[in-house]
């Protein structure tokens, strides 16, 4: 008898997740179809065919190809499939797929393993929704280093947490974290945040172990990384070249502009935490959470206040809101109302969230193959500084990034006319961009001539006056 009034309850939950799970894919098919009209994409993307095509991609200063991954080998391994596509389309929808699908297993495997007090199914599965919904918009967007590695540090963070987890779980768990260290070099946080929390709840002996392991999966993530790049090039672009970009000169006004934002990031999860204090913490797994927000947050918010950082940079919100949403759910399980009021909430923010970024239906790619066939019609001639994949599936070259000189010129290490026109058409006399982008001004003063500009469909175009003829000898 107690059970027959709960099925109306049960049937509203049901229809709460499955209503959920339906915005949350169309809040991810919208990003998807929006990821090919990002050049951001496209010159971050570059690494990956330059690696498919042999080319170096990290080089030494001056005579490569500028790009503008400043980054660990990781992601571009992991972008690799987009590189065996037969045309720019394919490679960037699939390169749009890799980038979302990746963040979303990780995010479903976190939701579904993490210890959280006996949840229920469906109660994970609303954990899942709320994820996706607070995820941060840029990340399912754009094709950033910090996606695969926070991707890679839940993997490891839950492996790590499975109880009596055995050696080759232990391994793949410390693979994990080196691995997203070597995506971005402001990942260390999240090894570090696994040793301290083994240190706090399994005693060093654990800590110790995972802290070899962790080194030896780090050697060999080098040993591949020096077998298939140059280390005078790796050394310069990992190294060298990010530190020797400044921070910014106004700390003040971009901790200022950003300052909504950077409350979410680093002022909800403690607070969350701090409700959370009272409900069960099975085997601590809600204080690694609370350590991978902890240790991502120094070298986030240096990374951000660096000339060119945003917030991108501060993982730490990310690795913990699976944690922090499992927790809500199993707080809000004991409440009558939550039933309901769970999915509304989530719900609103999913509509919020769309209706703040439109709700394309199809790939905006058109540009892309409009692109190629301009390449194709003005070969050796014409420039994309936003679009080096444009330039490759049009007349198979790899030419420079804009961005990498902007990086280049923050660090005070220009390089010279001739140095870059080794990596430029041969007769180089026009630019192409997409239409509505600012670049950072530095293309135009390669043409060296006087340009006229017009739009031919989705781009810009800015093409040299022909030089004047001498005058006829008397």
């Amino acid at each position: 008898m107690n059970h027959l009034p709960r099925r109306p309850v049960s049937s509203i939950a049901i229809a709460g997740l499955v209503s959920l799970a339906a915005l949350a894919a169309l809040w991810l098919w919208v990003q998807w179809c929006r990821f090919p009209w990002s050049a951001w994409n496209d010159i971050r993307l570059a690494p990956s065919f330059m690696l498919a095509a042999g080319e170096p991609v990290y080089s030494a200063p001056g005579p490569g190809v500028v790009s503008t991954w400043m980054y660990g080998p990781v992601p571009v391994w992991l972008l690799l499939p987009a590189a065996w596509m037969p045309d720019i389309v394919s490679a960037s929808l699939t390169a749009g797929g890799l980038n979302i699908g990746i963040q979303l297993l990780a995010i479903l495997f976190a939701c579904a393993r993490w210890p959280a007090g006996g949840l229920s199914a469906s109660s994970r599965a609303t954990a899942v929704c709320l994820v996706v919904a607070a995820w941060p918009e840029a990340a399912w967007r754009f094709i950033q280093a910090d996606n695969f590695a926070v991707a890679l540090g839940l993997l490891s963070s839950t492996l790590l947490l499975r109880k009596g987890c055995s050696p080759a779980m232990a391994w793949l768990a410390a693979a994990a974290a080196a691995a997203a260290v070597g995506c971005k070099q402001t990942s260390l946080g999240i090894p570090l945040a696994q040793v301290v929390w083994l240190a706090s709840t399994r005693g060093r002996i654990d800590a110790l172990e995972h802290a070899m392991r962790l080194a030896g999966c780090g050697a060999l993530l080098g040993l591949a990384t020096l077998t298939f790049f140059d280390p005078a090039g790796l050394w310069d672009t990992l190294v060298r070249l990010p530190g020797q970009i400044p921070f910014t000169d106004e700390i003040g006004r971009r901790l200022a502009d950003l300052a909504p934002l950077l409350l979410i990031h680093l002022a909800l999860p403690p607070a969350v935490f701090l409700m959370l204090r009272r409900q069960p913490d099975p085997g601590g797994a809600r204080r690694l959470g609370l350590l991978l927000w902890l240790f991502g947050a120094p070298l986030g918010l240096l990374s951000l206040i660096k000339a060119g950082g945003t917030l991108n940079s501060l993982q730490g919100f990310q690795l913990a809101l699976p944690v922090l949403a499992l927790g809500l759910c199993s707080a809000l399980s004991s409440l009558p109302r939550a039933i309901t009021l769970a999915p509304l909430v989530i719900g609103a923010l999913f509509l919020v969230r769309l209706q703040a970024t439109g709700v394309p239906m199809k790939p905006r790619s058109g540009h892309l193959t409009e692109g190629v066939a301009l390449v194709r019609a003005n070969p050796g001639q014409l420039w994309l500084p936003w679009n080096p994949l444009v330039s490759y599936y049009g007349e198979g070259r790899f030419y420079h990034a804009e961005d990498g000189f902007y990086a280049r010129l923050l660090a005070g290490r220009a390089l010279s006319r001739d140095q870059i026109k080794v990596h430029l058409p041969p007769s180089f006399t026009a630019i192409a961009e997409p239409v509505g982008l600012n670049g950072w001004g530095i293309s135009e003063n390669l043409l060296e001539r006087p340009f006229v500009e017009h739009v031919s469909g989705a781009w810009r175009l800015r093409v040299a006056v022909p030089e004047a003829p001498p005058p006829p000898s008397s």
